[in-house]
């Protein structure tokens, strides 16, 4: 029996960490959540994740109600910019609301806005057919969500490459995600549908103390800054002073991004469940840190560019920590790149750039996932939005993923696809309006093709690059 569940493991392991040749995303997750502040962190692991593709997230009665818990979720998404990742509100209800429900309700995310129902209407069955990839589902409340999808959907075994459950009890049979809803495992459990259930160490829960937070607080990252921040608002403190905070449905994401750091648990009293553990909490709680960095392409060539200032030109130095600090690697890498391609560096072309950095966090993917119909024409200088566009996303020419519209009258905006999803980003107007009236000043001071024309557009380039924040600046509209 050992034997047996150790080549299960090493099997395990090896998909699970199998590298995708192409840079994309091994995961493809739908994450269920009942709306609890441990399912607020674990969905910004899952965010975070450089091989995980979030396709939606449901939220399900439990710890929060299903509105509560899409309110939350929604704000948390437009904090990290990920506004197109679809929420979807579950309809069944618990006949009894959970005790904790009165401590945390309404205080997880202060910075709920009332009209933030800007997305379509979506199903679960709809995500899950459209999907052309196998589907991970990852459970941080009961198992209800792929119970139902298990009888609605007539494919779904073929559909679905792994559930991964957590629960604090190692018998199965306990725990408060098992009694949310133990109906929805004996349904799942029934269906054939394999479930790795991930459960605390043996030694016990794992605690988020003074020490971790002030670690945490220290990496650059909107993930890490926005959990600091919840952490530390007045109303959490009160509910949960720093000392009490413990690691729960995080487990569950962490065993997605690192397996190998669990040990499976031998139990045969039921059929087509693993049941898995951390092997050592001060490893989980390094690994909990390390996984909330920002993530960033993978270069193809390079391993990295330099951010020494040595390296550059004298007139970049002074704006290279701005860049980093504000704007973030991402934009300083694709702004580097954008600008050698470009042949010099040009306002439009870094408007491209941030603009499809932009796109690319709207969706929360890696390169080379996005359709692009520029309306940037052919025609200088708006057309040079174009090559920020292809550097940023990847989505070329020689891909076959970008066409360029060729309007009388180029604007600074493009339609973005991906899979079902279209939205319109558009340079807002007071912004085009700056460049074109800079623009021409140069012109007639300088003349086009004098060379203290092209060190003023250059310098130009630079301000913008380091001054506009690509979150500020364009104008986003959903398409379909």
């Amino acid at each position: 029996m050992r034997k047996y569940f150790s080549l299960f493991f090493l099997l395990l392991i090896a998909t699970l960490m199998a590298t995708a040749h192409s840079g994309k995303a091994r995961f493809h997750v739908i994450i269920d959540t009942d709306g609890g502040l441990d399912d607020m962190r674990a969905i910004t692991l899952l965010l975070a994740a450089k091989d995980v593709e979030v396709i939606g997230i449901n939220c399900s009665d439990g710890v929060l109600s299903p509105q509560q818990s899409v309110s939350n979720i929604r704000a948390l998404l437009r904090k990290y910019h990920h506004e197109g990742i679809p929420v979807l509100k579950d309809d069944a209800f618990l006949a009894e609301p959970p005790e904790i429900r009165g401590k945390i309700s309404g205080i997880l995310c202060p910075d709920v806005i009332s009209n933030d129902n800007k997305q379509g209407e979506y199903s679960l069955e709809h995500l899950l057919m459209a999907e052309k990839e196998k589907i991970t589902m990852v459970c941080l409340g009961s198992l209800n969500m792929p119970a139902r999808l298990s009888r609605s959907v007539a494919n779904f075994p073929e559909k679905l490459d792994l559930v991964v459950w957590f629960n604090e009890a190692r018998d199965i049979f306990h725990g408060m995600n098992y009694n949310f809803d133990p109906g929805a495992f004996e349904i799942l459990s029934s269906s054939g549908t394999e479930i790795l259930m991930i459960t605390l160490p043996g030694t016990g829960e794992i605690t988020l103390d003074h020490n971790f937070w002030e670690q945490v607080s220290e990496i650059p990252s909107r993930y890490a800054l926005k959990l600091v921040q919840m952490h530390n608002s007045v109303e959490i403190q009160n509910a949960l002073p720093v000392g009490s905070v413990q690691v729960w449905d995080e487990l569950a994401a962490l065993f997605l991004i690192s397996p190998e750091d669990y040990d499976i648990i031998p139990n045969t009293a039921i059929e087509g469940i693993k049941l898995f553990q951390p092997k050592d909490p001060t490893v989980i709680k390094k690994l909990y840190a390390s996984s909330l960095q920002e993530k960033s392409p993978d270069f193809k060539v390079f391993k990295d560019l330099p951010s020494d200032p040595e390296y550059y030109f004298e007139d970049i130095r002074p704006f290279i920590g701005q860049i980093i600090n504000e704007r973030g690697l991402n934009e300083w890498r694709a702004g580097v790149l954008t600008n050698e391609l470009h042949g010099h560096l040009g306002i439009y072309a870094i408007i491209g750039m941030k603009m499809g950095v932009r796109a690319r966090e709207y969706f929360d993917i890696g390169l080379d996932d996005l359709h692009i119909f520029s309306n940037a024409g052919t025609t200088p200088p708006v057309s040079c939005m174009n090559d920020g566009l292809q550097v940023s996303t990847s989505a070329t020419l020689g891909h076959g993923l970008i066409n360029v519209s060729p309007l009388d009258t180029p604007e600074a905006s493009a339609i973005f696809s991906f899979k079902e999803y279209e939205v319109r980003i558009s340079l807002k107007k007071e912004i085009s309006d700056k460049i074109s009236k800079e623009v021409r000043y140069g012109v007639l001071q300088y003349g086009l093709e004098s060379e203290e024309y092209w060190l003023y557009i250059r310098s130009l380039a630079i301000g913008y690059w380091a001054d506009l924040d690509r979150n500020e600046i364009f104008e986003i509209t959903i398409i379909n």
